[in-house]
């Protein structure tokens, strides 16, 4: 009985599948993520009655319990089996591998860690989109899935501006559950990839952002990454930001050598 309600529902509107593309891009999201990201000012209420329908209609699982409670965090939301129909259906726009992956974000085996920091990068996103608007292209893991000519591992982001494409950048997000060992690995990854890429030699190469949590972590990025780009044989522009920075910088693609 449940299915068959669940069948005769009509079909979703552009707004409840613009959450569905969200949670594709960002795998996990929250009700305040989705409200910053919203195109027009949505309140609270509405955006949880439109979440709230997703669940019903199971496009969407909620992710909450007694531990979400007492530390405080909200509840998080990503995609269930029937949501990612909707996506398998459009294959030129996303990727199987990256839907496979979504598949697997329903399982308890999921890591807070691994939720939290899907949700740091929607969070960073929300920052540039409030800066740029739509000139903004902001493309993620998900979107990066049979993109060769991108650094692979890929990086959490590469965003751009539409209007001047000379204004991108790879971005990495790192906290304090990040061993320093694995930052390190990664800073140098991207010097390596800047010394040996097949990215268009026309281009300016993408500036590198990384964007730090807690502050006192950025001290310790900021002077690695100088050591390690200073020794490449190329001209690389890095930021390092903290994430309360990103609200106040006036231009996220300043970058310095």
């Amino acid at each position: 009985m449940e299915e068959t309600t669940i069948k005769s529902r009509k079909p979703l509107n552009q707004k409840q599948l613009q959450i569905i593309y969200l949670l594709y891009k960002f795998r996990f999201g929250t009700t305040d993520l989705f409200i910053q990201s919203n195109d027009t000012k949505i309140s609270r209420q509405y955006m949880d009655i439109r979440l709230r329908i997703l669940c019903e209609q199971q496009y969407i699982g909620r992710r909450y319990n007694s531990s979400y409670k007492l530390k405080g965090k909200p509840a998080t939301y990503h995609v269930l089996s029937r949501g990612i129909k909707i996506l398998r259906d459009k294959p030129a726009a996303f990727n199987v591998k990256a839907l496979r992956n979504l598949a697997r974000d329903k399982d308890t085996t999921v890591t807070d860690t691994f939720i939290s920091h899907n949700l740091g990068i929607f969070e960073v996103y929300t920052k540039y989109k409030n800066r740029y608007r739509d000139d903004l292209l902001f493309i993620t893991k998900s979107n990066l899935h049979g993109r060769d000519t991108f650094p692979q591992p890929f990086p959490d982001a590469y965003v751009s501006l539409k209007s001047d494409k000379t204004k991108h950048c790879f971005l990495e997000s790192f906290t304090d559950t990040t061993q320093f060992f694995i930052i390190k690995k990664r800073i140098k990854y991207f010097a390596d990839f800047a010394e040996d890429n097949d990215l268009p030699k026309t281009r300016v190469f993408p500036g590198i952002v990384f964007i730090c949590s807690p502050d006192k972590l950025k001290e310790q990025v900021l002077a690695f990454t100088a050591k390690r780009f200073g020794n490449s044989w190329k001209e690389i522009y890095f930021a390092v930001f903290t994430r309360a920075e990103l609200d106040a910088v006036e231009n996220l693609f300043s970058f310095r050598k």
